[in-house]
């Protein structure tokens, strides 16, 4: 170790490398260590020029890993066994398994404390030498484990711990529970989701770790921790200690009440790594468009990673991998990749002999990211997984459409991730792998119940793979749309966050050996200010004034250029999140692209005279977000405070925007006859709507494009300087189940009616308000309608329906008031269909970040009233 120490410092500079561990325990995949050599590599490659020395950085993990990081270059540091493995080669770790009862006065988790507390004192003799051998500087905590143990550690050894990273969230929120521990809750009420985390880092801590790491601490003359939670108190709240999140925002957006002390850094997934395939991959891969199906260039690529060795025996495992190759063989030509390495216990003889040589490929060992990367994004992949959250993560980068496997857990990152990516439109809904209805355990038919399993998990397994691999299948679509995004956002984020690590690792390291945990500097909603692209001024960035032999506060780097502290669209519905087409209809809570088909709309000839109406035809723009949140007055002018999605499409005609955004702000309170309010407590409603390819071509030849695009270059051209243009908007609400929601009968007439909005600038009654400008390269047009302008009566029937709404099924649609024949048919602009919402669980905006205005046209005085069609 200590010849490694030295070697790294001969080859870029005489001087002294900082030096970086990365530290990981506990983990029993080795998925989870590939974002840590992402990062590793980044650091290490990817600060020259930004900071004066280079870094070293090494992964303190477990033994079995060595061997996958000498393979990408990966400084490895033993950090003892594994805990799996553990419970084989220690004698309390093969007590948890024994069949002898306890005995008296024996506890059901003593056991378990026991053995948890001779591994936590292996942890600490490796890691104690690992630290030493390496002379590191400083930590980043990477895993469960290493939160709860290493900080004792490093304050042994004198080492910075300076930061906390997972791939998953680890700080208390109500919008969802925790993913480990405890189950993730996707019931919504927010109370028990707080819970959750409590009680997930309590007994971590309690039945875990704290004898172990405070019988070490004693060794070393340490006070006990005595907290409640631990070392995990500062990750459950945020800070000091700052967090790193390697997850996609287009996945999970993130909670309202996280601080400045958590960033999100996107997957730490190297999007342009990309390696040859290997011989037997390639050739197999080639000869998939040579089969002469429609589906014969599909490709399921099959792999569960380690941790689908803990959740099963060897003979389900078996059971479960033939069931899958039976699913693909329904599929006329499709074809399959399994990865079965051998710690799996499933021999890869048994499944060659489920499909032939040409429609199945088995491997002993998973290809590199790179090798994935490739085939993963040139050819037409289904990526069939356990749901962990570096496959999810690599799969939609890659623009590949997943099926994930639920094994019936909800306290895995793996069912966490699987469910997110299905809420995001990218994924089917997860299969579950479960004991069928009907089946008790110690039934006497063990084999039935098998053979029933197997039954139902290839039904399930055959409609989701079908619907993931069918051409044109909205999973792929939308797949390929999140691949975009993820890019976009991960081309800003780890660049700069690499940045910012090293100068913080540099200016921590130019003084003191031993210096207080500064935080990341951070802005705005938590994304990383980068600091300037220079070296880093030492005697400037690190006070040495000692008080009282203490270390005096490390300033962290100036920052040059920082992210514009906006919220993403669509962070509001976070565990509630899109829905496509091709999900499931029972869905609740979501949102999702409405029917267009479903409003009726004017069509001619001569509507005045027959007044006659008819479906609409496709929109010309498509939803893409939905935003729901509360505020103590209504928020107007959104793209000061969100950040709207880049649309990159040509209108050709600078008046029509590439994105629609329609803002309603609703109001809480119930109305008033008497003395109506202007503003207040307010449901902000956010639809936003990305112009359609088809709409752009059309508007590229006005002379030959239909009715209803004229009409929408006539309104965007003319609406904002023109009243009378303004006022043919129009908003459309149909509740789809209006008997099953209890809505009053007196108002039913108005169900599916269009509501004209007017200006309310320039008209006496108007609700609406219009503000046009540019986000990034995108050009988008926003408008804002306050109800409570509405009359009386229209509100009270909207109170109705929204005290309702965890009932309803809500179908919105807007569309521009057509009248001559040369307008007609209108055509929708677009539509969202909302779905049983519960809005106590509408997150409320936090007061402290409200705007200090609610946006031009705020002040003016309204006296609303609604049109008719």
């Amino acid at each position: 170790m200590a010849s490694l120490a030295a070697s790294v410092d001969s080859k870029t500079s005489s001087k002294r490398r900082q030096r970086v561990v990365l530290i990981a325990l506990g983990i029993n995949s080795a998925d989870e260590l590939q974002p840590l050599i992402c990062l590793a590599r980044s650091l290490t490659l990817g600060t020259k020029g930004f900071s004066p020395e280079a870094i070293s950085v090494a992964i303190v993990t477990h033994p079995h890993y060595a061997d996958l990081l000498a393979e990408s270059g990966v400084a490895f540091l033993d950090g003892g066994p594994c805990p799996f493995q553990a419970r084989s080669t220690i004698a309390e770790g093969r007590a948890l398994d024994s069949k002898v009862p306890r005995a008296d006065g024996e506890a059901v988790g003593d056991r378990l404390s026991a053995f948890m507390k001779v591994l936590t004192s292996e942890w600490f003799a490796k890691g104690q030498t690992a630290l030493s051998d390496f002379q590191a500087d400083a930590a980043i905590l990477c895993s469960t484990g290493a939160v709860f143990v290493y900080p004792s550690i490093c304050e042994v050894s004198g080492i910075v711990q300076f930061a906390v990273l997972d791939n998953s969230p680890m700080s208390k929120t109500a919008e969802f529970g925790p993913p480990r521990g405890f189950g993730n809750s996707q019931a919504g009420f927010r109370w028990v989701n707080e819970s959750r985390w409590d009680l997930h880092a309590k007994s971590m801590w309690s039945f875990l770790y704290r004898s172990g790491v405070n019988a070490a601490r004693e060794k070393y003359g340490l006070p006990p921790d005595e907290r409640e939670l631990g070392p995990w108190e500062e990750v459950n709240k945020g800070g000091p200690l700052p967090i790193l999140l390697a997850y996609s925002e287009v996945l999970l957006a993130r909670p309202l009440e996280w601080g400045q002390g958590v960033t999100i850094l996107g997957p730490l997934i190297d999007a342009d790594r990309t390696q040859p395939l290997s011989p037997p991959l390639l050739e197999f891969s080639e000869a998939a468009a040579t089969n002469g199906s429609s589906l014969s260039s599909c490709l399921v690529y099959v792999a569960f990673g380690e941790q689908f060795n803990s959740v099963s025996t060897r003979e389900s495992r078996l059971r479960i991998l033939t069931t899958c190759l039976s699913a693909v063989a329904a599929i006329d030509g499709a074809r399959a990749v399994v990865v079965c390495p051998p710690e799996c216990g499933v021999s890869i003889d048994t499944l060659r002999q489920q499909l032939s040589p040409q429609r199945c490929l088995v491997l002993p060992k998973r290809p590199s990211p790179g090798q994935e990367a490739t085939l993963w994004a040139q050819r037409n992949v289904a990526v069939l997984c356990s749901g962990d959250p570096w496959t999810v993560h690599a799969a939609v980068l890659a623009g590949a459409p997943l099926v994930s496997l639920d094994f019936g857990r909800d306290d895995t990152p793996e069912a966490f991730w699987g469910s997110r990516a299905f809420l995001a439109g990218v994924a089917a809904e997860p299969v579950p792998v479960k004991r069928p209805t009907g089946v008790a355990a110690g039934s006497g038919a063990p084999q039935q119940a098998a053979e029933a399993q197997a039954v139902s998990l290839l039904s399930s397994l055959e409609t989701s793979l079908r619907a993931v691999v069918a051409p044109g299948s909205p999973f792929r679509a939308a797949a390929k749309a999140a691949s975009q995004a993820m890019r976009q956002k991960q081309a800003q984020t780890l660049p700069g966050a690499c940045t910012a690590l090293s100068a913080l690792v540099t200016a921590l390291t130019s003084g003191e050996r031993r210096q207080p945990i500064p935080k990341l500097p951070l802005v705005g909603n938590g994304a990383v200010a980068v600091p300037a692209h220079k070296p880093v001024d030492a005697a400037s960035s690190l006070s040495s004034q000692k008080n009282g032999g203490a270390a005096a506060a490390v300033a962290a780097p100036a920052a040059q250029v920082v992210a514009d502290g906006k919220r993403p669209a669509g962070f509001s519905f976070s565990h509630r999140a899109a829905l496509t087409n091709g999900g499931p209809s029972d869905a609740t809570n979501v949102w999702r692209r409405g029917d267009d088909h479903l409003f009726k709309v004017r069509t001619g000839p001569n509507y005045r005279k027959n007044g006659r109406k008819a479906a609409s035809q496709s929109s010309l723009f498509e939803l893409v977000h939905v935003d729901m949140f509360k505020s103590q007055k209504k928020m107007e002018g959104h793209s000061r405070w969100l950040r709207y999605p880049p649309v990159p499409r040509d209108t050709h005609h600078a008046s029509v925007p590439a994105l629609l955004v329609v803002n309603g702000s609703l109001p809480l309170e119930a109305p008033s006859m008497l003395s109506p309010a202007t503003d207040g407590p307010t449901l902000n409603a956010l639809f936003y709507f990305a112009i359609k390819q088809s709409t752009c071509d059309a508007l590229a030849n006005l002379a030959t494009a239909p009715n209803g695009v004229k009409l929408l270059h006539k309104w965007c051209s003319h609406a904002p300087a023109h009243p009378e243009t303004f006022a043919r908007f129009k908003c459309i609400g149909l509740v789809r189940n209006y008997e099953e929601a209890g809505m009053p009968s007196m108002f039913k007439s108005f169900n599916g009616k269009p509501v004209l909005i007017r200006n309310r600038e320039v008209t006496k009654g108007g609700s609406g308000f219009l503000e046009r400008g540019k986000a990034g390269e995108t050009s988008f047009l926003e408008l804002n309608v306050n109800i409570r302008t509405w009359p009386y009566l229209a509100k009270q029937g909207l109170g109705y329906l929204m005290s309702g709404l965890d009932k309803t099924d809500l179908d919105v649609g807007f569309v521009i008031e057509g009248s001559s024949d040369e307008e007609l048919p209108e055509v929708l602009l677009g539509s969202a269909r909302l779905t049983k919402l519960k809005l106590d669980q509408v997150i409320s905006w936090p007061e402290k970040q409200a705007p200090p205005s609610n946006g031009n046209g705020s002040g003016s005085k309204s006296w609303g009233r609604r049109g008719s069609s």
